[in-house]
């Protein structure tokens, strides 16, 4: 396995849980409320799956061995990505300000703040699945990506916490039941993900 093969999986997780928050933001435009217990769902999931531990595994992980490997970290992919990640921050924060209010004005604000991360992540998804995993697979060494893989691990354990990532699947899997989003998770990205023992 390779750990590109394991940030794809991830991608789909992510993915799905992206088709909820536009199935939220959608209603909290149109009926000026936001659904409180979906979008604190989402959003638990989107900072702390799709942030801290998919996020966090290329920033700290991934785009570092790249760069070693002759990215350039100033102009180069792995800068792009940074400064979506941290774009998509951005947005999240707005999102989670405005859960805090009950008004319409509010719930215009999540949706819109929902809507630009939504549009966001999945074009940077694109990027990453298409052209930089790619890059990575032929830049990194068979020892590195090894290596790689073996980090992602302790990443789930020591930054994450044991059971963290089996929570998050079973949160991102019961919203989309809960919105009738159609489910994208199974039983290969759960294996594939980043594993919890």
């Amino acid at each position: 396995m390779r750990p590109t093969d394991i940030l794809r999986a991830e991608h789909r997780v992510i993915e799905q849980v992206l088709d909820c928050l536009a199935v939220v933001s959608a209603r909290a435009r149109s009926a000026q409320t936001i659904d409180k217990e979906s979008g604190a769902a989402i959003l638990e999931v989107l900072t702390t799956f799709a942030d801290k531990c998919h996020h966090g595994k290329e920033e700290d992980l991934l785009f570092p061995a790249l760069e070693r490997a002759g990215m350039n970290p100033g102009q180069g992919p792995t800068a792009v990505m940074k400064m979506e990640h941290v774009q998509g921050r951005g947005h999240l924060a707005a999102m989670r300000e405005a859960m805090a209010d009950n008004s319409a004005s509010a719930a215009r604000a999540y949706a819109e703040a929902a809507d630009a991360y939504v549009a966001l992540l999945r074009q940077h998804i694109q990027k990453e699945d298409h052209c930089l995993f790619g890059m990575a697979d032929s830049l990194l060494s068979a020892e590195v990506q090894e290596n790689l893989v073996h980090q992602f691990e302790t990443v789930e354990v020591q930054k994450m916490g044991h059971g963290t990532h089996q929570r998050m699947l079973d949160l991102a899997t019961s919203t989309a039941a809960r919105l009738h989003v159609p489910f994208q998770i199974t039983e290969g990205v759960t294996t594939c993900c980043c594993r919890t023992n």
